[in-house]
């Protein structure tokens, strides 16, 4: 005879089975993309000259950086898949959470495709083509920081086409709950939050 416990679904719940290399490789998998073959002419043509180019490049990466040190700490806190979309949902609600969802599906996702697209096209024709000189200052490096442009505009396209190529450090915590123990990779980690909104206040009221 059969119980309540037999004909009572089972929860479904993903393997925990990505590891330190799993998520390494990853977010390496991600980032390592169509971005750096095309960003760093346009970094080079709006700032002006290879030396602050360079300095964009190493800030880019520096806020790239705390950005995902800062995901690692939601990662062990919130322990729920879906990266901004449940840090979103769990402090801010259901309609900035589909807010979030729907600007990502409904715009950021398809632009990212077209421009992924231009660069393989503008990439696969370029062989063909024999009169196509480098970026102006590629070929004169006497004077790192001859040129540069100080404005506001070409300094912000340039840290926009920076922080596109180093686009993909977040895309680990769209698989936490598959994740091996991921709170072991700190020494002192956050308790996690419950995923009941009420229980979450009453945890934060508790620290």
């Amino acid at each position: 005879m059969a119980t309540e416990k037999d004909s009572s679904p089972d929860k479904l719940r993903l393997k925990t089975e990505v590891g330190l290399l799993g998520g390494v490789s990853l977010i390496a998998g991600v980032m390592v993309g169509s971005g750096i073959f095309m960003s760093p002419q346009f970094v080079l043509i709006y700032i002006g000259s290879p030396g602050a180019s360079l300095l964009i490049w190493a800030a880019s990466g520096l806020l790239a950086m705390l950005a995902s040190l800062c995901y690692a700490e939601l990662g062990t806190v919130i322990r729920e898949s879906g990266g901004e979309y449940i840090y979103i949902l769990r402090t801010s609600g259901n309609i900035m959470a589909f807010i979030c969802a729907f600007t990502n599906n409904i715009v950021l996702r398809p632009t990212s495709m077209i421009a992924v697209a231009l660069i393989f096209a503008q990439n696969a024709l370029t062989p063909f083509y024999d009169d196509c000189p480098p970026p102006n200052g590629a070929s004169h490096l006497q004077n790192f920081f001859e040129g540069t442009k100080l404005s506001i505009r070409p300094m912000g396209i340039a840290f926009y086409q920076c922080l596109w190529s180093y686009d993909g450090w977040n895309t680990l915590n769209y698989v936490t709950e598959e994740i091996n123990h991921p709170e072991k990779i700190f020494v002192n980690p956050a308790p996690a939050l419950p995923r009941d909104p009420t229980q979450q206040s009453a945890a934060r009221d508790k620290t």
